[in-house]
């Protein structure tokens, strides 16, 4: 099962059903850990979405056997140390699309540099992280939509999200950026989407930046803001 399709009808239609959850959206109950797993193996699948409990050591060792090639993987990873999250990553060649909705920190974020970078969406919503950790961003260089919440990054760690070269969608969840932030993220010529729910940014700030960029799809908290010439209702 592909992923692609609908991050590019994400792109073209603008504001797509169920946008205050994210771009990345899931709307059904995870099955059960083994049967997932079966599926990949016998190749009917190439997707794991197991979210409703941490998996275990047991049950993240089995992505080490015959899961090559899996492209999706969203799971709570609170129970793998760093080494085992390595072994995992590196066993996953055509892993495309990550969320790890476990808490992520800087060495975590470190790891996923050097052993996941050849993702194309990385989802962190419990995110740590500092400025100092943002800089593992750089092996990303495929990275097409990044989304994380995070407390402990400023406007110094946007900087680091502005050098992603093919970045097409960025969403910041509770990140206290400030203006500043936002004449970076002016900079950044390959990105088309722009959420941001929760920040020190100013309404003159944001108007600021969507009068520069009026192609940037932008939403605060969910919603346009009204002089935005993209502005529709939801």
């Amino acid at each position: 099962m592909l992923w692609i399709f609908p991050f590019i009808l994400l792109l073209a239609s603008g504001c797509p059903p169920g946008a205050k959850e994210s771009h990345i959206i899931e709307t059904l109950p995870d099955p059960e850990w083994k049967d997932l797993i079966s599926d990949v193996r016998i190749g009917e699948s190439d997707e794991i979405r197991f979210t409703n409990a941490p998996v275990t050591i047991e049950q993240g060792n089995e992505l080490k056997i015959a899961c090559q090639k899996l492209r999706v993987l969203h799971f709570d990873q609170s129970n793998l140390n760093n080494d085992v999250l390595a072994e995992i990553f590196s066993l996953l060649p055509e892993l495309d699309q990550l969320k790890l909705t476990g808490t992520v920190d800087n060495q975590q974020l470190e790891t996923l540099g050097k052993y996941a970078s050849q993702v194309k969406v990385l989802n962190l919503p419990n995110g740590q992280f500092d400025d100092i950790g943002l800089t593992s961003l750089s092996e990303f260089t495929n990275l097409n939509l990044l989304r994380f919440d995070s407390p402990h990054v400023t406007n110094q760690g946007i900087q680091s999200v502005s050098k992603l070269p093919k970045l097409k969608s960025l969403h910041l969840i509770n990140v206290p950026i400030t203006d500043d932030s936002l004449k970076t993220i002016e900079t950044m010529e390959s990105l088309q989407s722009f959420y941001l729910d929760g920040s020190q940014c100013t309404d003159e700030g944001l108007s600021e930046l969507i009068q520069n960029r009026p192609e940037l799809h932008f939403h605060r908290n969910q919603l346009h803001l009204q002089q935005d010439p993209n502005s529709h209702q939801h």
